[in-house]
């Protein structure tokens, strides 16, 4: 079954734009595995939607930890908009992009 199946317009709107940050950072910095990228919908982003059933549904905080290229955390986001979720990356360059990838979302 797709987890992404189903999801609104505004919610798939917001995974794509995610994905087209990730595409534009990906280039500079390595955010994901450089071979994975042509499957990044598969891979990456529907892989991610997979532990959102399995958030609890009165949830609400959740924190990344190691938030790296935004997976799984920013598909959550884009998924629950409802949770308020910290990411945490120690990297300056990631959090960077995770911060752009955020706002633009």
């Amino acid at each position: 079954m797709d987890p992404l199946q189903g999801v609104s317009r505004e919610t798939l709107r917001r995974l794509e734009v995610f994905v087209e940050t990730l595409e534009r950072w990906q280039k500079a910095i390595n955010l994901v595995g450089k071979t994975t990228m042509d499957g990044v919908w598969k891979r990456h982003v529907a892989d991610s939607a997979q532990i959102v059933p399995l958030l609890p549904e009165r949830a609400a905080t959740l924190v990344d930890l190691g938030s790296g290229g935004g997976f799984p955390g920013l598909v959550i986001a884009a998924m629950r908009p409802d949770l308020q979720l910290t990411m945490i990356e120690s990297d300056a360059r990631k959090s960077a992009f995770l911060g752009e990838a955020a706002r633009k979302m």
